[in-house]
């Protein structure tokens, strides 16, 4: 009887685990997945899929289209993200602050940095999407030597 006991425990619990796994993505997670879907549109140099990873309220949205295009035509960069870290979400927008390295990957005179930036988001029609992006260009860029 205890053997039945604590199989009967044993799927209950590993149904209870499938289950909450099927619940699907916390906030934080959904917001830090969104935040990497604008560093993945930009590595592969996709301007469509990077102003659909933006917010309509995002200042530059409508000039995403237009002026993507031409930088990726200069440079070849490669964006990846240090200490990705989610803050909060406060009034509806969230907040993840991240060191964002962008190197070139061409023989461009584009210089490479790193910058401390705090992304900010807000959902629309459901998804988490970049309203803003803050750094202070005094205080938060670094511009890494030598550049190869």
């Amino acid at each position: 009887m205890r053997a039945k006991s604590w199989l009967l425990i044993l799927v209950v619990t590993i149904i209870a685990a499938f289950s909450l796994a099927a619940c699907g993505k916390t906030e934080e997670q959904k917001v830090l997945d969104a935040v990497q879907r604008y560093a993945d549109a930009m590595n592969t140099e996709d301007a469509n899929a990077v102003q659909d990873s933006m917010h309509r309220d995002n200042w530059s949205y409508f000039y995403i289209k237009q002026q993507l295009p031409q930088y990726f035509d200069l440079y070849d960069v490669k964006v990846t993200f240090e200490d990705l870290q989610f803050i909060e979400i406060k009034n509806g927008v969230a907040s993840v602050t991240v060191v964002m390295t962008t190197v070139k990957t061409d023989n461009s005179d584009f210089k490479n940095t790193r910058i401390k930036e705090t992304f900010q988001l807000k959902q629309e029609d459901g998804e988490w999407k970049v309203l803003d992006i803050v750094y202070n260009p005094e205080t938060d860029v670094e511009y890494l030597t030598p550049q190869p």
